[in-house]
């Protein structure tokens, strides 16, 4: 999933600024779904995280964080890539975060995702291209 992503200034408001996407998975080990998602801040920050519902409450546990610098006002490419357990995220097409050296191969692709972007009218988050696209035949 790929998500070209604007901020227009890096100041907090109410809260920092941020964009992000999400692919839902199946995990061998739990019934029902996960989901994982990855974001970038407007002040360069970037999270992988996991969404369960272990008793229909949504807990959501950070995976692993990274860093990236972020210009305020210039279009960035985002990238989260899930392949055979593997999950990398990227921007501008630099590796921020991955799990290479440690893959999940229970953690199957499962189609749903979305993009999403957290923003104030004083630090509006602007989202074009977005993109899906299947990494492996059927």
């Amino acid at each position: 999933m790929t998500v070209r992503v604007r901020f227009a200034t890096p100041e907090e408001g109410l809260w920092l600024p941020k964009a992000g996407c999400r692919a839902r998975v199946h995990d061998e080990d739990r019934d029902g779904a996960v989901y994982l998602g990855a974001e970038v801040t407007a002040k360069g920050g970037m999270t992988m995280y996991k969404v369960t519902h272990p008793g229909g409450i949504v807990k959501t546990t950070p995976i692993v964080t990274g860093t990236s610098q972020v210009a305020a006002g210039q279009w960035h490419t985002f990238t989260l890539e899930l392949t055979g357990g593997i999950y990398r995220v990227s921007l501008d097409g630099r590796e921020i975060i991955s799990n290479a050296d440690d893959p999940n191969a229970g953690l199957i692709s499962s189609g749903w995702t979305s993009f999403y972007a957290r923003a104030t009218p004083e630090s509006p988050v602007d989202l074009d291209d977005l993109l899906v696209t299947r990494a492996y035949p059927r």
